[in-house]
């Protein structure tokens, strides 16, 4: 599954280019891991309708099917020690959960699958593409929340590197912590590394010199 190259603020909303949601389903290859049954056999007609590309096998496979965009995934009380390196909360494609009927146990289980959303079973063709573009529409912000964090914890992460090196700076000499900025600025620009990269080399220097003592 390709992933989000950028995102590009539009009339104050945010558009994703490259994005699988905004794909045409034709492109979409979808496995659907279902016992081979009726059921199967509607849903599967009904995604090459959509004109997707589908792969129908029961069991699910330790591995998806080479560039897989999206699953459909029978949730069955029998499977529930069976754990694919795929499944999960953090799963790399959107999974759509197939039950026969609802109860907690079911339902507990589509979640630790990972499921993104859950397809009934008897089902009705007509609501195949709903919730199809709907799965893939909550995966995509998914990752977008995913991404974001991470770019939170990262920048957290320099803060509090930079913050750290400014104070063994001050240690060392009359210093503003504005001045002991400038100066790791100052050594980043010279030396043409990020100003985190200096930092870091500050805080290990004081670590080393302190055990030395």
């Amino acid at each position: 599954m390709p992933k989000i190259k950028s995102i590009v603020p539009v009339g104050g909303l945010v558009a994703l280019k490259d994005s699988i949601f905004f794909r045409n389903p034709r492109d979409l290859r979808v496995s659907v891991f279902v016992p081979e049954d009726w059921d199967r056999e509607m849903l599967s007609q009904q995604l090459k309708r959509i004109g997707c590309h589908v792969t129908s096998m029961w069991p699910p496979t330790p591995k998806l099917p080479d560039k897989t965009d999206l699953v459909f995934c029978a949730v069955m009380v029998q499977q529930s020690s069976v754990r694919m390196e795929w499944m999960g909360p953090e799963c790399i494609v959107p999974v759509i959960a197939v039950v026969n009927y609802e109860n907690p146990t079911i339902l507990e289980l589509a979640l630790r699958m990972g499921a993104k959303n859950i397809l009934m079973s008897p089902f009705r063709s007509s609501g195949v593409l709903s919730i199809l573009t709907s799965s893939l529409h909550v995966h995509e912000e998914h990752l977008m929340l995913s991404q974001k964090n991470q770019r939170l914890e990262k920048k957290l992460l320099f803060s509090g590197l930079i913050s750290d090196a400014k104070a063994v700076l001050m240690r060392t000499g009359p210093m503003s912590n504005t001045d002991a900025y400038e100066r790791l600025r100052g050594q980043a620009m010279a030396k043409r590394i990020s100003i985190e990269e200096v930092a870091r080399s500050v805080i290990d220097a004081d670590t080393l010199l302190s055990k030395s003592i």
